[in-house]
């Protein structure tokens, strides 16, 4: 069975993606992104799924932190607010 991350700072948004994906996959949240990297130092997924705009650490400073430390897992950025495309293209 896959494993996949979920991410994001509203429990709510958190727990309804989390609640979906469960008839599929085995699935793993945090509220946090710092928490979030703390687990994937000793543990291993298929896919994150993360909010892209968090008060911690935007979607994007967690997949350039991600990829700093050679982590080449796949990752989906999502957001309930309008997202502006020069934020995206310094990663494209």
């Amino acid at each position: 069975m896959k494993k996949i991350l979920v991410i994001d700072d509203e429990p709510l948004i958190c727990e309804i993606v989390s609640t979906y994906l469960k008839k599929s996959a085995e699935v793993v949240k945090f509220n946090s992104v710092e928490k979030a990297l703390e687990y994937l130092q000793n543990n291993s997924v298929d896919l994150i799924i993360s909010d892209f705009y968090m008060p911690e650490c935007s979607g994007l400073e967690m997949v350039e932190k991600l990829r700093i430390n050679k982590n080449s897992t796949p990752v989906l950025l999502m957001s309930g607010s309008h997202v502006q495309v020069d934020e995206i293209s310094k990663f494209t």
